[in-house]
């Protein structure tokens, strides 16, 4: 939405950044799974694991898109397991990143819109609503919270507090971690 409103208001620089970091966490899905996704699709599929290499870069970010559609939408009455858990564990933390970038980027915005004191230059062509605005950096830092207590907590369960350990072993898609 506030993507939109920034198109709509004739501001399509910020428009493409908020709409650019909101696709990041499809970017580091398809780096974070460049190992363990085109092995375990050419186990599924029986092609080959270089044919699933080299097409990993291409379909990848697709196949997460579809994947969080499919997941939350098959999980959203039942706790998912195995494989699909730790995926969606995964997209979780990838919304770490996003999060923050959304939280310091919009920030930024409502402080340029806000102008406090009259000291910034002045903003040409950039409207938005600032409770839209401020409702979208409050979902950003609470993403922020879930996704780093959701680290945390796994971390401190399955590699007894080692963060990285916990991350490389859930870029794997789990393998060596419990279910």
């Amino acid at each position: 939405l506030v993507a939109k409103a920034f198109a709509d208001s004739g501001n399509p620089m910020w428009c493409c950044v908020v709409v650019a970091v909101m696709l990041l966490p499809y970017v580091l899905l398809v780096i974070a799974l460049w190992d363990s996704a085109p092995r375990k699709l050419a186990a599924a599929t029986g092609c080959t694991l270089r044919s699933w290499r080299l097409a990993w870069p291409i379909l990848g970010p697709f196949m997460c898109l579809g994947a969080d559609f499919a997941l939350h939408a098959h999980y959203a009455t039942a706790e998912p397991e195995g494989a699909a858990f730790h995926y969606m564990t995964l997209r979780k933390l990838t919304e770490l990143l996003e999060a923050t970038l959304q939280v310091f980027f919009q920030g930024y915005i409502a402080t340029r819109l806000a102008d406090p004191g009259g000291l910034l230059p002045e903003v040409h062509a950039a409207s938005v609503n600032l409770w839209l605005l401020g409702t979208s950096v409050a979902l950003s830092v609470n993403g922020v919270r879930e996704a780093w207590g959701k680290l945390e907590q796994y971390a401190r369960y399955h590699t007894g507090g080692r963060r990285l350990s916990f991350l490389r072993k859930v870029m794997d898609l789990g393998e060596g971690l419990a279910p």
